[in-house]
């Protein structure tokens, strides 16, 4: 294994299957997160055959300010037993969202408590809503979280770290000044790579996990380290330890 992709959306690119066949040529290790359980439900068969690709569950917060996107709870407790990871869950309080807050943490509430209860693996979107996310939580006791894409305080990076979390970093983060900041304050043995694709942009263009190699590089010359391959590899090898 050379690399590690740990939170991409296979299926809204327009050609999933070549991203699929070129992550298990390359040999990177890729967490595929979906977006609804109705997802997961229908490539679980088809990928649970690949060697370095891993299917997450999800339900992402922006689907529940859409009639047609209800949260099947009963789906989405079914098909827990098939993963240890879940992903893209979380909440988002931006602008669009904000009127359906008190439902987004309903709904995460009842992933968060189902997930802890089988010591899953979270992949988090916390965006404008660290803070309620970091107490949904602590209160459930997770043990195993990943903040993709953070964007918060640079104040609640430390609680974040405390209890023992990890954060998905990509490449969009690079490109501002508070993605600068939030990086320089994170310890190396807390980082993991993602691409994120198809929603982030590399040399103006789709981010692609087979491209994973020039975005490593790029975070090399940020910390000014030559071994990010090796931290990665040995940060995702703790974080799935028992």
């Amino acid at each position: 294994m050379k690399y590690i992709d740990f939170h991409v959306h296979i299926d809204h690119y327009d050609d999933a299957d070549k991203i699929l066949n070129k992550c298990e040529e390359n040999q990177i290790l890729t967490l595929f997160v979906t977006n609804l359980p109705e997802i997961f439900e229908k490539h679980y068969k088809y990928y649970r055959q690949f060697k370095y690709t891993r299917l997450a569950l999800g339900y992402h917060p922006d689907l529940i300010s859409y009639d047609e996107y209800p949260f099947n709870e009963n789906l989405f407790n079914s098909q827990l037993l098939l993963t240890k990871y879940i992903g893209e869950v979380g909440l988002d309080f931006s602008k669009h969202n904000l009127p359906y807050k008190e439902k987004q943490i309903e709904v995460f509430k009842k992933i968060v408590f189902m997930g802890s209860m089988m010591d899953k693996i979270f992949s988090i979107h916390s965006r404008k809503a660290e803070k309620e996310v970091v107490e949904i939580l602590e209160k459930y006791d997770v043990k195993k979280a990943i903040f993709h894409w953070y964007t918060g305080p640079l104040k609640l990076i430390d609680k974040i770290l405390e209890l023992g979390y990890y954060f998905s970093i990509n490449i969009g983060m690079l490109k501002s000044m508070n993605g600068r900041k939030i990086l320089q304050r994170l310890p190396l043995d807390r980082i993991i790579i993602e691409s994120d694709g198809p929603f982030t942009k590399y040399l103006d263009r789709v981010s692609r996990p087979e491209e994973i190699a020039r975005i490593y590089s790029e975070f090399e010359s940020f910390y000014e380290i030559n071994n990010l391959e090796e931290i990665i590899y040995e940060n995702v090898r703790s974080l799935l330890k028992d």
